[in-house]
């Protein structure tokens, strides 16, 4: 087998604990005589990635245990085996596993729905879940101070609610609720046409 004095460590380019939506990158070194990674992942480390290449890194986004395995020609133009003739988890072979870990966002939504409408004398109390804190926005800006799971609106317009996990800190937005505020008629005004009437007479 091939004498390796060293195998090379893989390395994270940042946090491997992040939320939904993000990544991170994975990144080694070819140690003497490979040529080839065959990169794994999964829950245990054994899921194969693609197939050998010579690319130094791979982008993760899902949690796992990631590793390289390492390869060198067999002699033939096509074929790889392992540079040290070992098993595919044999110490002369991988990086030991780097471990990340992908946290769900939060289920952020209003539970009236996508529209509401009401006469600006009868407001409707808009519901939002998702736990966590909670954070309202009017068309894409933060309403001052409005962070609990209840909210009022008095103007006419689309309504999200940002929610953040207490535990991991992930965001999420809901989809917006339409809210259309009708304002009130007119007062009626009583028309007078004379100052004073008789008895048995009445106003027109």
């Amino acid at each position: 087998p091939t004498d390796i004095t060293a195998i090379p460590d893989a390395s994270a380019n940042g946090s491997t604990v992040f939320c939904q939506g993000g990544s991170v990158v994975i990144s080694t070194t070819l140690p003497p005589d490979a040529t080839k990674i065959q990169w794994y992942g999964g829950a245990s480390g054994t899921t194969v990635i693609g197939s050998p290449t010579g690319t130094l890194s791979i982008t993760v986004t899902e949690s796992g245990q990631y590793r390289a395995y390492f390869l060198k020609p067999d002699g033939t133009t096509t074929n790889f085996i392992a540079v040290d003739n070992g098993s595919v988890f044999g110490s002369g072979n991988t990086t030991n596993p780097v471990t990340v870990t992908v946290n769900p966002l939060p289920t952020a939504s209003i539970t009236e729905g996508s529209v509401a409408a009401f006469c600006a004398d009868q407001p409707v109390l808009l519901h939002a879940t998702g736990g966590g804190t909670y954070q309202w926005m009017l068309s894409g800006n933060a309403l001052s101070g409005i962070t609990s799971a209840n909210y009022t609106p008095t103007v006419s317009g689309d309504y999200t609610v940002k929610v953040t996990d207490a535990m991991t800190g992930c965001v999420a937005t809901s989809s917006a609720t339409a809210v259309t505020v009708n304002p009130l008629p007119s007062t009626p005004i009583l028309k007078q046409n004379a100052q004073t009437i008789c008895i048995d007479n009445s106003f027109d």
